[in-house]
């Protein structure tokens, strides 16, 4: 099912032995000079791989890269190597590249590969090509349990509750079995003592007195500094700071649910830093351990499960879920779309 140009058919030569395959691996001409500017160019990378064909395969049409580990890099601008593969437990593979002289380019200790169907190429799956995505929750393990992995679920040693504790966490950590410390800031959490703790909670809302967009102001600026505070402050270099609202993912707390945002993008510069919890606006506040030993970056918590976002592909039954434009009329207001993507929406829309 696949098609490859030219540059993508660099396999030249290839010899098995015991479970082990060797080839050679060299570009094209054409792209020769492109070597230079790549740690490994691509192609070459590819094309390489193309020889663990010959090691013989379960899977009926074979199989694309799918998870890599123990990667190394070791030289750059190479235009033609020599590999050798190997397929360990399991069918992962692993790699060992070197130029023409036998010096190491690079090396992978596993590469596991993951099936791929000719009707998943040829989309005959019943996928639908551009479709759009939309966010679901799925339930999320009990400590003790198995996680998503594979690897036991972990229980937190040492947490704290920092800020004004809106939501009384400390009595809901007390209620499974959990004792915390209690401090007005992470900062004086932090001074005179000797280590402060793996998880720092800290419950977020927005003031209910205040205007919409006050609230929300005056929300976003006490959250950043905090974001600010763990990242700028030594002690809290092995520390993971968590923000907690209630109602935030279902619009409740429109101050809540904008300090989420601003969390996300923390997070995605700084991954394992920072982790955001809402709690169920609906009842009394009960708080899984499950949302501490989690490793997901959003939970919420709901009806007393432990739920992680994930996108899923919208299909024909959600269609009644997809907003009104009023029929072609009215305004619709893009933040952020003088940029790439923002750009690209407003002339979807157009």
């Amino acid at each position: 099912g696949f098609a490859y140009g030219p540059v993508f058919q660099g396999l030249r030569a290839a010899w098995s032995r015991d479970g082990e395959v060797f080839a050679e691996v060299s570009l094209p001409e054409s792209v020769q000079k492109d070597a230079a500017s790549f740690g490994l160019h691509p192609a070459l990378l590819d094309s390489a791989l193309h020889a663990g064909w010959f090691l013989g395969s379960s899977v009926e049409v074979g199989g694309v890269p799918f998870s890599w580990s123990g990667v190394s890099l070791l030289a750059s601008g190479a235009s033609a190597v020599r590999v050798r593969l190997a397929r360990g437990v399991d069918g992962v593979l692993s790699i060992v590249v070197a130029d023409l002289s036998g010096a190491l380019v690079a090396s992978v200790e596993s590469l596991a590969m993951r099936a791929l169907s000719v009707e998943g190429v040829s989309g005959d799956a019943g996928l639908t090509k551009d479709a759009l995505f939309r966010l679901d929750w799925v339930t999320m393990p009990a400590p003790g349990s198995a996680s998503a992995s594979g690897a036991p679920v972990e229980e937190p040693q040492r947490l704290a509750v920092a800020g004004e504790d809106m939501f009384g966490l400390t009595d809901a950590l007390r209620e499974v079995g959990a004792e915390s410390e209690l401090a007005s800031s992470p900062s004086a959490l932090a001074a005179g003592a000797a280590s402060v703790p793996g998880v720092v909670l800290i419950p977020v809302a927005g003031d209910s007195a205040a205007d919409v967009a006050g609230g929300v102001h005056a929300l976003a600026h006490r959250v950043l500094e905090r974001i600010q505070e763990r990242l700028s402050d030594e002690r809290f270099a092995e520390s993971r700071f968590v923000f907690v609202t209630r109602g935030a993912v279902g619009g409740q707390d429109l101050a809540a649910a904008a300090a989420w945002g601003l969390v996300r993008s923390a997070q995605s510069e700084n991954p394992g830093c920072f982790g955001l919890v809402d709690l169920d606006p609906a009842g009394p506040v009960t708080f899984p351990l499950a949302v501490l030993s989690a490793d997901e970056p959003q939970l919420m918590v709901r009806d007393g499960s432990v739920l992680a976002g994930r996108l899923v592909r919208q299909s024909s039954a959600d269609e009644d879920m997809s907003p009104e434009w009023g029929g072609g009329e009215g305004s619709v207001l893009i933040t952020g779309g003088t940029g790439g993507l923002g750009a690209v929406v407003a002339r979807h829309l157009v």
